[in-house]
């Protein structure tokens, strides 16, 4: 404002000097040019306002474009999540189709090796030796077939290994086993010529399976059965373990009596090892009473001892309240 208002005093000043020094038709004409200039002047004021409305209008097309752009961006990233989505469960579904197709394919395998056992005789089969069992339950597979609930149970285990065991030639039992609580469980009995009778509990993986009535159900895996084991020291669990020494059990391996003994190791060796990672605690902070050797015989002779127990531990599934034996 302050230029315009320089330029109208400088015309207002120059005017009367023209007036003095040009005719009247030049200064009609200086006039005339001034108004076209207003006019001009006008014309581009209106022009600028009507570019500035024309700009807003343009700057809110972009942001509703650029919001529009924003959402189809979000849309996109949904849809890409619910096709990798899709894609996993299609990944998924085809693994389950893989599984059920290889499980047709064991029963399939099963039922025709069924077929094939019925011809032998129950008079041609015969009780095997304890090596001879123990041999053919490690070459056989059945422990290692899936389990599933409602499908291939307990049951479906001590079947096939009953079946199984008749195309070796072997006479095996089929059991039934009551609880006082809770379904009870399928198991498989064999009476062996030089140990007596042997109950396996083969349901995903090969055990002995120890059961008396009123006593609760037990199981151990196979290479924790021997009639050699390591004896347990007469000094409390909390004091190292730095001797060992075998022990001979003079009776069946495959009576309750010996579940126990290995109940009465097993639980010695956990309150073993609870007591010495307690003391290797005391050791690290300078505050034990043991050396570094005796620490190290414990867990020298700690790590025998678990290899001595076998490969598995049971779990209890309640307490023995009947037992059925059916012959094939």
């Amino acid at each position: 404002m302050k230029r315009l208002l320089l330029i109208n005093l400088t015309l207002v000043i120059i005017l009367p000097l023209l007036v003095g020094c040009s005719s009247q038709s030049e200064y009609e004409a200086l006039q005339n040019y001034n108004l076209i200039l207003q006019s001009e002047n006008d014309s581009l004021k209106t022009e600028y306002a009507a570019l500035q409305k024309s700009e807003e209008a343009l700057i809110s097309v972009n942001n509703q474009l650029q919001e529009q752009y924003l959402n189809l961006q979000s849309k996109l990233q949904q849809k890409q999540d619910e096709l990798n989505q899709y894609e996993l469960e299609k990944t998924q579904l085809n693994e389950e189709v893989t599984s059920l197709n290889s499980e047709i394919s064991q029963w399939e395998t099963n039922y025709n090796n069924l077929l094939a056992g019925t011809t032998q005789s129950p008079a041609t089969l015969s009780n095997p030796t304890w090596p001879e069992l123990k041999q053919f339950l490690e070459s056989d597979n059945t422990d290692t077939i899936q389990y599933a609930a409602n499908q291939f149970d307990c049951s479906g285990f001590a079947i096939t290994l009953r079946d199984r065991s008749w195309r070796r030639g072997f006479k095996c039992a089929y059991v039934e086993v009551a609880f006082d609580e809770g379904a009870g469980h399928a198991l498989n009995a064999f009476q062996t010529t030089d140990m007596g009778l042997v109950y396996i509990d083969n349901t995903e993986h090969d055990t002995i399976a120890y059961i008396k009535i009123g006593e609760i159900y037990g199981t151990i895996a196979m290479d924790g059965v021997k009639p050699q084991f390591l004896a347990k020291p007469d000094h409390l669990p909390e004091q190292p373990l730095t001797s060992l020494s075998l022990y001979s059990y003079n009776d069946s391996i495959f009576g309750y009596d010996y579940f126990n003994n290995y109940q009465d190791r097993k639980q010695f060796y956990l309150a073993s090892s609870a007591a010495y990672n307690e003391a290797v605690q005391l050791f690290n902070q300078n505050m034990s009473s043991y050396s570094y050797e005796q620490m190290n015989s414990w867990y020298t002779n700690l790590a025998l001892w678990d290899n001595d127990l076998g490969s598995s531990f049971f779990n209890s599934m309640g307490v023995v309240t009947a037992i059925e034996i059916y012959w094939n």
